[in-house]
Parts: structure tokens; sequence; C-alpha cells
């Protein structure tokens, strides 16, 4: 059961996702493992995460990065908790996947709206696409799922977006990358990357469509 599992999250695990957080993960999950079930590890992402965006809106845009990445790790750490605990639940999934919602949407808002106060409501309409980007790739992504039995593979059917767009780990880092940017060089740059991510995402569902569209012709042939 854990090989399965293991298969199934390697086919949509993005290329940051298994480069480097799944290596971080696998160092710090045993040790959680022995003190913690997989519901408190969601728990403490959840708070991570929202510690973030809290940084970000009081400026504290350095410490806001790190706070998305060790909330990336921690996004890892508590499926690896719950197969090394054989705890997978329901619940647990449930949790984590609006864990996950939930973050990626505080944070995407933060930004925004922080950086609204340095470049006008311009950064709010950026701020805007993004949000409903990544709902309607995460909604496209769980009904795939659903009406298909399988998950989206977004690893294999989208390899271009996969580095920026497809997957919450590649938008996340795009996030830290815009804070890393602001800092050292000013709003400007942030808001560039944020309508560049608006622009990836939106091409991004195009392409998702269109290769959904491919698959189900072909169980279907």
């Amino acid at each position: 059961m854990g090989s399965e599992a293991d298969v199934s999250k390697a086919a949509v695990d993005g290329v940051y996702c298994q480069v480097v957080q799944r290596r971080l993960s696998g160092l710090v999950s045993p040790a959680l493992a022995r003190r913690f079930g997989p519901n408190t590890v969601t728990t403490f992402d959840l708070l991570a995460g929202l510690a973030a965006a809290a940084c970000i809106l009081t400026g504290q845009l350095l410490a806001g990065g790190l706070l998305v990445q060790i909330f990336g790790v921690l996004s890892c750490c508590d499926g690896e908790v719950a197969r090394i605990r054989g705890e997978q639940s329901a619940i647990g999934d449930f949790y984590d996947t609006m864990t996950d919602r939930i973050v990626e949407s505080a944070l995407t808002i933060a930004l925004a709206v922080r950086l609204s106060w340095s470049v006008g409501s311009e950064a709010l309409w950026a701020g805007l696409l993004i949000l409903a980007g990544a709902l309607l790739l995460a909604v496209s992504s769980e009904k795939f799922h659903s009406a298909f039995g399988r998950r989206y593979p977004k690893k294999h059917a989208e390899k271009p977006f996969i580095l920026i767009s497809a997957g919450s780990d590649a938008r996340l880092l795009v996030l830290t990358i815009a804070l890393v940017l602001w800092t050292g060089w000013g709003p400007a740059p942030a808001l560039a990357v944020l309508w560049v991510e608006a622009g990836a995402m939106s091409l991004n569902l195009l392409v998702r469509g269109y290769r959904v569209h491919l698959m189900a012709r072909g169980d279907h042939s």
C-alpha cells in the first residue's frame, strides 16, 4: 500500500516538489512521525502558511518567503507521516487539500494587497487572476480524479507548465521569487512576476482542457 501511494504521488508531484521539497520532507517526516499524527502535522502546516501570509502583509517579506517554503515541506510531511504510521484517512486527505487551498489563497491575497499599497490596484487585478487560475486548476485536477478514477498526470501532460503554474509547489515558488525580488529590487519586479504567473496560468488552463479532451477520446476509442 505504501509503494502504491508513493507512485501515485510521484506521478503528480511537480519538479520543485520532487527535487527539493520531497528530499527535505524525507529527512523531517520520520522524526515527526515518532511524536505527531498526520492531522497534527497538517495543522502545523496550516499555521506556517497563515504566519507566512501575516508576515507578507506586515512587510516581513523574507520571513514570509521562508515560511512559504516551510509550508511547502510540511505539505509533503503530513502525507508521509500518515504512510509511516499507517494512518491514512479520508478526513486527513480532505484536511490536507483544504489546507493547501486556504493557504495558497491567503498568500496570494496577502502579496497582492501588500503590493497594491506600493504600485496601486494593478497588483490586485493580477492577484485576482492568479486566485481564479489556481482555483480552476485545482478544481480541474480534483474533477479529473473523480471522473476518470485516476490522478491527472500533470507532470507528464504539462511539462512546460509544471515549472511555473501547474502545481501549487511551482506557484508558491514563483510567489517566493516575487518576494525576494521585491526585497532586493523593489515592487516593480514583483508585480511583473505576478502578471507573468497570471498569463502562464491562463494558458495552462487552455492546455489542460485540450489534454483532458484527448485523454477522454483515448478512453472511449
